[in-house]
């Protein structure tokens, strides 16, 4: 993984966005059981950049 340093914080150059984590349905909820599996994953693996807005799954991304 490549780092930036971002105001004395390690970046990591690759992010994750939120806007697409997995859903019970259509439109349903987040599946919190799947996304926490992935951003496990992610994290584990040297993401420490998240891309999350209030918009994204009617703010529940940022909960999340």
């Amino acid at each position: 993984m490549i780092y930036k340093d971002f105001h004395g914080f390690k970046i990591s150059q690759l992010g994750m966005g939120a806007m697409r984590l997995p859903t019970i349905g259509e439109r349903g909820p987040i599946d919190r059981e799947k996304a926490g599996e992935i951003i496990e994953y992610a994290y584990e693996h040297g993401i420490n950049y998240f891309d999350t807005a209030y918009r994204y799954h009617n703010g529940e991304s940022e909960s999340f």
